[in-house]
């Protein structure tokens, strides 16, 4: 009986610690939902529309575990290649790395101001939010 209850205790600790990475959009955005190849291309660099209109990533970069999680669960990539990468698409295509952040605010802002702008966040970061939209579960921590 005392095993069971430390084994409940601690998977309750456990899940009050867990936070969620998901994607995040204006409340009247166009996305309605984004599978994770096309979220993968959007962080990449690459163009990604909505109806007609194209699409643009906004990362955190001032938060390192959200960082780390984004890295792990969206490109697939360690830092220093996934930098290498945009750099290579920004020289060779011409194409726009993802805008960068760094406070949630900042990412909360440039979503409210723009309905093409795609970002990343921790799920309780726009809890009770009616302005913004979670589009998809990225990582489950």
């Amino acid at each position: 009986m005392r095993r069971l209850l430390a084994l409940l205790l601690l998977l309750t600790t456990v899940s009050a610690d867990a936070r969620d990475l998901v994607l995040v959009v204006r409340g009247d955005s166009p996305v309605i939902e984004m599978d994770s190849l096309t979220v993968r291309k959007l962080f990449m660099g690459f163009t990604v529309t909505a109806g007609s209109q194209p699409l643009h990533a906004i990362r955190l970069g001032g938060d390192s575990s959200l960082d780390s999680a984004f890295l792990q669960s969206v490109v697939g990539m360690s830092a220093a290649q996934y930098e290498r990468r945009l750099l290579r698409m920004a020289l060779k295509q011409g194409r726009a790395a993802p805008s960068i952040a760094e406070t949630s605010a900042e990412v909360v802002g440039a979503l409210r101001e723009d309905t093409r702008a795609v970002g990343c966040l921790w799920a309780d970061q726009i809890v009770g939010r009616s302005d913004l939209r979670i589009v998809r579960l990225l990582w489950r921590g």
